[in-house]
């Protein structure tokens, strides 16, 4: 019987009510499912980069999202499995949180990325850096069980955000800059229900499933523009440009900084600037064929630091996409 109450005092449901239900519920199926997917897809992505970034010092950084991505679809699957249980729910949260940290790690590894210190960055910058901002794991570990909900407090939020927009900004003006955007929305996604933000119509399964909806779609955007070919078919731009995307704007400034430097110690009559080499218009063909050599001869110097040799012939002797 729908509406009104039925005999023993057992309320039923309206037509109305009924066909809310469901559709919430085919809602919920379907956002599920596009975030599981999601997920996959930034697996697929990370993994597939990792043959491009092995001549780098960009492999640790990829270790870090490859890890990230991982921590995020278990955590999915752990928390889509045992669904919002009140027992269930501190310790999700603690997970979520967890993953949002490690989804800090790789745009920070970046900012590291440079020999001979690569390696020493995970440990003197990323360790501290993972054991100060996950501190309120550890206050709600040490109240014991049952555990209490995590809830983040504004200077935690600030300092997330901080480190955030910091790893992210490093992609602004970059062909990447849009997934970089989309990345740290995701996070920002993962954490708001931490912060008090949810409400009743987007509850914390809903922000995160989304989160890890807007997870797949940076992945899928980062993989279309790695396939974009490059604008110009000079080989020191080429150069200049696959690696100013791949690492950033921080390390692209300071490399066009020293080379600027450089061309005016040596009156080279070149200059580096973000869209590539520009020559003076009084040079002669004869001038630039005979600096050209020297260009490279410092160019290859510069990046040791950064990439195998192997990496730079790629993209002096093809027009391959970066």
């Amino acid at each position: 019987m729908m509406g009104g109450q039925a005999a023993g005092g057992y309320h039923t449901l309206t037509p109305v009510d009924f066909w809310q239900t469901l559709m919430v519920a085919a809602m919920d199926m379907i956002l599920s499912a596009a975030a599981a997917v999601a997920i996959v897809m930034a697996v697929v992505v990370v993994g597939a980069t990792r043959t491009a970034l092995w001549p780098t010092t960009l492999i640790s950084a990829w270790t870090w999202a490859l890890g990230a991505v991982v921590a995020w679809g278990l955590t999915a699957i752990g928390d889509g499995m045992l669904g919002p249980s009140e027992a269930a729910a501190p310790v999700f949260e603690l997970l979520w949180f967890a993953v949002a940290l490690f989804s800090l790690c790789p745009a920070v590894a970046v900012l590291g990325a440079r020999r001979p210190g690569a390696g020493a960055w995970n440990g003197f910058v990323l360790m501290p850096l993972l054991a100060v901002l996950g501190w309120p794991i550890l206050a709600v570990l040490a109240g014991g069980f049952p555990l209490r909900p995590l809830e983040l407090e504004a200077p935690q939020l600030i300092g997330l955000g901080i480190v955030l927009l910091m790893g992210a900004s490093n992609y602004v003006g970059t062909k990447y800059g849009t997934s970089a955007g989309l990345y740290a929305l995701a996070v920002c996604l993962l954490l708001a229900p931490l912060s008090g933000a949810s409400s009743d119509w987007l509850s914390p399964q809903v922000t995160r499933a989304l989160g890890s909806c807007v997870l797949g779609l940076s992945a899928i955007v980062a993989g279309l523009q790695r396939d974009r070919p490059f604008p110009s078919s000079e080989p020191f731009d080429r150069l200049w440009e696959d690696y100013r995307n791949t690492f950033g704007v921080v390390w692209a400034h300071r490399l066009r900084d020293r080379f600027n430097t450089l061309s005016r110690q040596k009156k080279w009559s070149v200059e580096l600037t973000a869209v590539g080499f520009r020559w003076d218009d009084a040079v002669s063909a004869e001038q630039r064929r005979e600096t050209t050599g020297k260009i490279e001869q410092s160019l290859r110097w510069m990046l040791r630091r950064f990439v195998n040799p192997e990496w730079i012939d790629q993209r002096l002797t093809t027009t391959s996409r970066s």
